[in-house]
C-alpha cells in the first residue's frame, strides 16, 4: 500500500483477497466497504468514511491475517501461495532496487490491476487463460506489454527463490497472440482529403495501434515547424506527443494529449502518453508575442479532425533523426549557437 490517499472510486486488495472499495465521488453515502470471504461465508461491510482510509485499509489488514491463518497448514505455513502473497514476498524482496518511479508504477499495476482480477486465486491453480484474459483485457498495446512485464518478473521471482514450480512460465502469454497482423497502407499523394486517406487515418485510433502504416504520403508541404516549438515549449509535450497530435485534440482552451507516436524496430507504434497517463494541457492564448491558441486552432482547421498536426514535409512521421535533418534547419540560427547561448558543453544536448 503506498502512502498516499486512494482516489474516489478506487478498489484496494489485500494478497488474500480481502476488497477495500472507496466511495465513489458523488456517493450518497460517502463510506467504505469491505467485501471478503472468511470460514467459507461472504461478508460486506462498512469501515468508515473515505477520509478514514488508513484506519480502513488496518481493519482490511488485520482481517487478511485471519484469512491468512485459517489457510495456514499445521506448521503456520499457508497451504496455498496465492498471486496476491507471491506480489507482496516479490516486491519486498527486490522493490528497494527498483526506482522510486518504477516502485510506484509497479505496485499501482499490482494493486488495481492484476490482484484485483486474480490477487486471492492460488499461483498453483493459475491457467493460461487466467493470465491471457488479463493481458487481453488492457486497453492498449502499451497496457498490454506492462501487465504481461509485470506478470513474468513476478513469476520468475517466484520460481527463482523456490516458491513456485518452474512450470509456470508457461502460463505466460506471448504478446504476439494478441497483436492484429499489420496493415501496409499506402494513400495517394494527390488525394489527402479521400475516404481512403481518412480510413488510413482513422486506423491510428485504434486502442491497440497494432496496425502499422507502411506510408502515409500525403501532398502537404507544411510550414508549421515555428508552431511546432511553440506548443513543446509553452505546452510542455514530449517530441513523440507532439508528432501524435491529430486535428482533433485541438479542443478549445485545452490540447487532448492522448497518445505517443514510438518507433519499434522500424516500425511506428502510438502508445499511451509518458507515465501510461492521457491529460489534458491548457493553451495559452499568447506567448512571447505570438498568438498561440489562434494557430493551433488554424492548424486543426487546415488538417481535419483526423489530420496530423506536425507531420514531415512529406506527410509522414517523424523520427528523431528526420527531425533533426529537415526540421532544425529551418529554424533560424544555427543549433551550436543556440547551444553556446544556453551553455550547454554539446549540442546533441540542445
Amino acid at each position: 500500500m503506498s502512502g498516499v490517499a486512494p482516489e474516489r472510486g478506487a478498489i484496494w486488495v489485500t494478497p488474500h483477497g480481502v476488497r477495500m472499495l472507496m466511495p465513489n465521488k458523488d456517493a450518497a453515502k460517502p463510506y467504505i466497504r469491505l467485501d471478503y470471504t472468511l470460514a467459507g461465508k461472504r461478508t460486506q461491510c462498512t469501515a468508515g468514511r473515505a477520509e478514514a482510509w488508513q484506519e480502513a485499509w488496518s481493519i482490511a489488514s488485520g482481517i487478511d491475517d485471519e484469512i491468512a491463518a485459517e489457510l495456514a497448514g499445521a506448521d503456520g505455513e499457508p497451504i496455498a501461495l496465492t498471486v496476491g502473497m507471491l506480489a507482496e514476498k516479490w516486491v519486498s524482496a527486490r522493490g528497494d532496487a527498483w526506482s522510486l518511479r518504477y516502485r510506484d508504477e509497479t505496485c499501482d499495476r499490482i494493486d488495481r490491476i492484476i490482484l484485483l482480477a486474480i490477487g486471492s486465486k492460488s499461483v498453483a491453480d493459475l491457467t493460461w487463460g487466467d493470465t491471457a484474459a488479463l493481458v487481453k483485457g488492457q486497453p492498449s498495446a502499451s497496457g498490454q506489454r506492462l501487465v504481461s512485464s509485470v506478470l513474468s518478473g513476478m513469476l520468475d521471482f517466484g520460481v527463482d527463490s523456490g516458491i513456485v514450480d518452474g512450470a509456470v512460465r508457461k502460463i505466460l502469454p506471448t504478446l504476439g497472440a494478441f497483436r492484429r497482423r499489420s496493415a501496409e497502407v499506402t494513400v495517394d499523394a494527390t488525394a489527402p482529403d479521400s475516404a481512403e486517406t481518412t480510413a488510413v487515418l482513422e486506423l491510428l485510433d485504434d486502442y491497440d495501434d497494432e496496425r502499422r502504416l507502411s506510408s502515409i504520403k500525403l501532398d502537404s508541404a507544411p510550414g508549421c515547424y515555428a508552431l511546432m516549438f511553440l506548443v513543446a515549449a509553452f505546452c510542455g509535450l514530449r517530441q513523440g506527443e507532439i508528432w501524435a497530435l491529430r486535428g482533433k485534440d485541438v479542443d478549445g482552451l485545452v490540447l487532448n494529449v492522448d497518445r505517443q507516436l514510438t518507433w519499434v524496430k522500424g516500425k511506428p507504434h502510438f502508445t499511451l502518453p509518458k507515465g501510461g497517463k492521457r491529460r489534458q494541457v491548457f493553451i495559452e492564448e499568447t506567448v512571447e508575442g505570438f498568438p498561440l491558441r489562434a494557430m493551433l486552432e488554424a492548424r486543426a482547421a487546415e488538417v481535419g479532425v483526423n489530420g496530423r498536426l506536425f507531420p514531415t514535409p512529406k506527410g509522414g512521421l517523424f523520427r528523431r533523426s528526420n527531425f533533426a535533418r529537415t526540421s532544425w534547419v529551418r529554424c533560424g540560427p544555427p543549433i551550436q549557437d543556440v547551444a553556446d547561448l544556453a551553455g550547454h558543453s554539446n549540442a546533441k544536448v540542445t
